[in-house]
């Protein structure tokens, strides 16, 4: 995908409306902005390309762009521990001295005692956790880590009470002082928000898997909540890459001259047909109905191409 600029754009609109004999440039736009001669067209420029680009959008040219991420492996200290269980009156406990940090999820009246391995290598309680849930099935999750290493959690309490996905991490997170959001939920499946991952995500075009031997593979096992969460299996560890169509870049009177516009090039390359054509059509019917002309032909011709990209892992891991 090349980078047109919106100053690019601008003056090649200028040059089909004005058939200018003399050579301009880009650093000419700023004392073209404040002339009369140019002023009104430069100051309708961006209303119309967004109707241009909203009519490659209509005619069904989708705008597909690439997203890379990769779903490392969470290793518990405790095993495979999906599975829901009961508190029944004895109390649990599940331990680590490698562990610096945790994960659970209870749910009704359930008491949570959290100790940490001092400087002793004595047990001691850092903190009480008491669910205040009344509803069986609601489950609410707990995660914190330890500036020591060791860690146990013993669930006690006085009534019957669920717990699942519990996890004791080995491994160092990267966490900011007082910040849990690096510490990784334990769940059997990676939730993805994609709204915080891709602003102008649209909708979802291929999702390929890398394995370990560089194949792509393409998945549809995935799940696609309200169109804004992902869910994929945690069993899935590697590198993803996500074909996805994009909502259209939209262009105001804050977009600089400079900014690169993010469309494919053969879409880019024909909004000052649109541009002209309904800016100068006051002006010359004729020369404006060409251009519209043009863009209808440029338009009708716009078909996704053929994906040839080949993929390597960026990450080295695999």
């Amino acid at each position: 995908m090349a980078s047109y600029t919106w100053g690019q754009i601008k003056l090649e609109s200028i040059k089909k409306m004005f058939l200018n004999n003399d050579n301009i440039y880009e650093k000419d736009l700023r004392k073209m902005k404040n002339d009369n001669k140019y002023k009104i067209y430069i100051n309708g420029m961006a209303q119309a390309a967004n109707e241009a680009i909203a009519e490659c959008v209509k005619r069904g040219r989708p705008f597909i762009k690439t997203f890379e991420f990769t779903q490392r492996p969470i290793e518990n200290a405790l095993g495979n521990n999906f599975e829901t269980k009961y508190y029944l009156g004895d109390e649990i406990e599940f331990e680590s001295e490698n562990a610096t940090a945790y994960y659970f999820e209870v749910d009704s009246k359930a008491i949570v005692d959290v100790y940490y391995l001092d400087e002793n290598n004595v047990w001691t309680l850092q903190e009480t956790i008491e669910n205040k849930g009344s509803q069986p099935g609601k489950f609410t999750a707990y995660k914190n880590y330890s500036n020591n290493i060791g860690i146990k959690l013993i669930f006690k309490g006085s009534t019957v009470y669920s717990y699942r996905n519990v996890a004791l991490y080995t491994r160092n997170y990267q966490v900011k002082e007082g910040d849990i959001s690096y510490i990784p939920d334990y769940k059997p499946y990676f939730i993805y928000n994609i709204d915080e991952l891709i602003p102008d995500f649209y909708k979802i075009d291929k999702l390929y898997f890398e394995n370990y031997s560089h194949e792509l593979i393409n998945r549809t096992d995935y799940i696609l909540e309200d169109a804004h969460t992902l869910v994929i299996d945690d069993k899935l560890v590697g590198n993803f890459i996500m074909k996805y169509q994009s909502y259209p870049v939209k262009i105001d009177d804050d977009t600089d001259d400079d900014d690169e516009i993010d469309l494919p090039e053969e879409v880019a390359c024909i909004l000052p047909l649109y541009i002209a054509s309904q800016l100068y059509k006051d002006d010359d019917i004729a020369l404006a109905t060409a251009y519209r002309n043009e863009f209808e032909i440029a338009v009708e011709n716009l078909y996704p191409r053929k994906d040839d990209t080949k993929f390597v892992s960026k990450t080295g891991w695999i």
